[in-house]
């Protein structure tokens, strides 16, 4: 295996020998360092006038337990990407090999090999962005590729690829399978313990992410001693500084410190991939510490992340170039998390609809008022505005007729509709519009609701007519889309008001404005975002609460 292995690298390297220092046995016979040319005054006293460790040998040794491999199998680079371009450059020639690259992944492969003159072949991930093996070995075959790059978990779609077929990958090809797992830690799986099996198996692994090390520049490969003396040919003498490798070994020293986080990015990265689908996201499973995501047909990916570095001060990957319509954002902390949520909301939404009673208008003494009253006369009994609070917060109550029905059951009275409505009718409306109707109160500004930048509909569960004569008190156009009562079959909780909502004004991703759980259930099933109205902290299925609706447009919508 040794020699084919050896057979794959460069010719011109069978002349060339690796650098060796004598600074690799020196401190362990204490000799003086006079060799090197350097300052031998430590004028700022911090050590750096000598050259560092060139084996980094103490880091190496906590590589290798935490890894659980041998010190042979490690070696230390200036970032990953620096073992990405020095593999490249040990096997392959310029002009006449190739590398294969499992797509869509890390650029820095196609890169890299292109920079070196060397032909970058792309093979498609199958399903769920898994290895495809047909594919792959039948690419193998006819490219003869030195190198195979596979990124697991991947990036940008965040996904573990799967350990049975890289290893099937490492046993049937006679090339170097590389597996850039930059992201492992995040995943709770390596596959470098398998990789030990496979002499042409090499594992990169850096300190840039799960170690929060990134400027210290500082990555490792796992693989066979053979592979690493090949690359120790080609790679630079004492280019991991000595700031670098005292950071990482820092850094070991405080490994609990790092594994909390990395359970606390896990937790973040599940409450984040589930902000994402109630904005009617779709997103891919991830096993790293970013999430990708697709955007619905007609929002376009680039415009949105322009919106969001814009407007709202957050960069995120437009990915769309390798997944259609996708970006990509880093899990960060809870708050930061939930403020890029309500941006990408604000962002992406291309509609906006609100429900009028409680969100629009003040109802408590019209129509709540109205259902008190009419549960009074009807049982002859005393009501109490606190039982109709009570009821109007139940599922299923969105229709006022429906819960004085309700009221008058909890007062031992059975009614119907029929009952209801003529009484109700008589003291909202009154005569020529004089009844309770008239104590209705806006809660928007409307000088809010024209900032508006995206198209704005209403659906309620009022009559037509009387939708109306809110809407125009409001000083909404006549033109603002409606959907009324008697527009669907059935009404909220039913998503059908709010589907005919979308399809009238041509929607994709709207944002739902109410105030009631039969609200946050139509919108849920007619895949819109629901944001609430109403005090306190959002409740489930709520995508946001605010305490009035003026706070939400001018968080969300101008």
């Amino acid at each position: 295996m040794k020699n084919w292995i050896e057979g794959l690298a460069r010719p011109e390297l069978k002349r060339v020998a690796p650098y060796i220092s004598d600074r690799d046995v020196a401190e362990e016979k204490g000799l003086r360092f006079a060799d090197l040319n350097e300052n031998a005054a430590d004028l700022f006293g911090s050590g750096l006038n000598r050259y560092p460790d060139p084996q980094g040998s103490a880091l190496v040794e906590k590589i290798a337990s935490y890894c659980n491999v041998g010190r042979r199998n490690v070696l230390l680079f200036n970032g990953s990407d620096e073992a990405i371009d020095i593999l490249i450059r040990v096997f392959c020639r310029q002009g006449k090999d190739s590398v294969l690259v499992l797509e869509p992944t890390y650029s820095m492969y196609r890169i890299c090999a292109e920079a070196n003159g060397v032909e970058a072949v792309g093979v498609k991930l199958g399903g769920d962005f898994q290895p495809d093996m047909k594919a792959i070995l039948a690419t193998v075959k006819r490219k003869k590729p030195k190198l195979i790059f596979a990124c697991s978990p991947n990036n940008p779609t965040g996904n573990l690829l799967d350990f049975a077929r890289l290893g099937k990958i490492a046993k049937s090809v006679k090339a170097i399978l590389v597996v850039d797992e930059a992201y492992a830690e995040f995943a709770g799986r390596s596959f470098s313990s398998q990789a030990r099996s496979y002499p042409n198996a090499v594992v990169l692994r850096t300190f840039s992410k799960a170690w929060a090390l990134a400027g210290a520049r500082l990555g490792y490969c796992i693989t066979s001693p053979e592979i690493i003396r090949l690359m120790q040919k080609v790679k630079l003498p004492y280019n991991i500084n000595s700031l670098s490798q005292q950071s990482a070994l820092g850094a070991f020293g405080r490994m609990d410190a790092m594994r909390k986080c990395v359970q606390e990015t896990v937790r973040e990265r599940k409450k984040l991939s589930e902000g994402l689908r109630a904005l009617g996201m779709k997103v891919y499973p991830s096993d790293a510490n970013f999430v990708l995501f697709a955007l619905p047909d007609g929002i376009d990916a680039k415009a949105v992340q322009e919106k969001l570095a814009g407007k709202y001060r957050i960069l995120v990957r437009d990915r769309s170039g390798l997944v259609p319509n996708a970006l990509r954002v880093t899990v960060c902390t809870q708050k930061e998390n939930d403020y890029f949520l309500k941006s990408l909301l604000g962002a992406a939404a291309d509609a906006v609809l609100f429900d009028i009673d409680g969100t629009l208008v003040d109802v408590s003494r019209s129509y709540l008022e109205a259902i008190r009253l009419t549960a009074q006369e009807i049982s002859g009994k005393k009501v109490a505005t606190r039982q109709v609070a009570i009821v109007k917060r139940m599922p299923g109550m969105n229709n006022d007729w429906d819960a004085t029905v309700e009221v008058l059951r909890r007062q031992g009275v059975r009614s119907s509709r029929e009952d209801v409505v003529p009484v109700f009718q008589g003291l909202y409306l009154g005569r020529n519009g004089n009844g309770l109707i008239r104590s209705e109160k806006p809660l928007v500004q409307l000088r809010l609701l024209r900032k508006i930048r995206k198209r704005v509909g209403v659906v309620t569960g009022r009559p037509r007519v009387e939708a109306r004569i809110a809407m125009r008190r409001l000083g909404m156009p006549k033109s603002t889309p409606l959907v009324a009562m008697e527009d669907t079959r059935l009404g909220k909780p039913d998503p059908a008001p709010l589907l005919l909502a979308k399809k009238m004004l041509g929607a994709k991703l709207p944002v739902y404005v109410g105030d009631s759980v039969d609200d946050c259930e139509a919108a849920a099933r007619a895949g819109c975002a629901f944001v609430a109205i109403g005090r306190g902290n959002a409740q489930p299925g709520e995508f946001a609460r605010f305490a009035s609706v003026n706070d939400a447009i001018r968080r969300l919508f101008i």
